[in-house]
């Protein structure tokens, strides 16, 4: 009787702890292809402008030392950006400062590197880049990495409020969420660059991804 009584105390202690382990997998799973909603309406006025420093003096502007920490984005002739993490867990995170991107989660665990930005903010450069394109990755320590735009794509939002939508791509063949998400974020060593497409009063129409493959020098 003792026994039964320890086992039941036991079981009553590892329960809780089993429930809670079981909701954050449910969770982590729910959010595991997120294609964040980088559209939302502006809250203040933004202002674009290229940058008036040259690509080495934007380069020499990295200051942390780390070879590790992404920490800017060069778009020649059109921008210099700087480079934020999303805070841990918040996939759909998206920064308000106007020259500032986040580097996407999701898109690390996928072996990736991609770069969110609102359309209305750092992402406004990015429906300025057009295919061959090279753009550059710089990190703490001064290193850079090139890439070359190989694609750019473009898709309608079925439901843009929500951020599980799927979506309609030019051929207006309807793409799941998840088979969208790993089409472009399943490129290990590629940058995706991702922003909304505005339509009219829509703010969250549809979500363009510009696919660029690393320069091999």
């Amino acid at each position: 009787m003792k026994r039964l009584t320890a086992i039941f105390h036991q079981f009553k202690e590892i329960t809780p702890i089993f429930l809670t382990l079981m909701l954050l997998a449910g969770e982590a799973q729910q959010y595991s292809t997120i294609i964040p909603q980088t559209g939302n309406p502006p809250k203040r006025e933004s202002h674009f402008s290229s940058p008036q420093m040259s690509r080495a003096e934007f380069i020499r502007s990295v200051s942390n030392g780390d070879p590790f920490s992404l920490t800017r984005l060069w778009l020649p002739g059109i921008a210099g950006l700087n480079v934020e993490s999303q805070p841990a867990g918040e996939y759909s995170y998206i920064t308000e400062l106007p020259t500032t991107v986040n580097r996407f989660q999701l898109a690390d665990s996928y072996g990736s590197i991609g770069l969110l930005a609102h359309a209305h903010h750092a992402g406004a450069y990015f429906h300025q880049l057009v295919n061959e394109q090279s753009i550059t990755l710089i990190y703490g320590n001064g290193t850079t990495v090139d890439y070359l735009i190989q694609d750019i794509l473009e898709y309608r939002a079925t439901d843009p409020l929500d951020p599980f939508t799927d979506f309609m791509d030019s051929g207006d063949t309807r793409v799941i969420q998840k088979d969208l998400f790993s089409s472009i974020y399943s490129k290990p060593g590629w940058l995706i660059l991702q922003t909304c497409i505005i339509r009219g009063s829509e703010n969250m129409w549809g979500r363009k991804f510009i696919i660029a493959e690393p320069v091999r020098h």
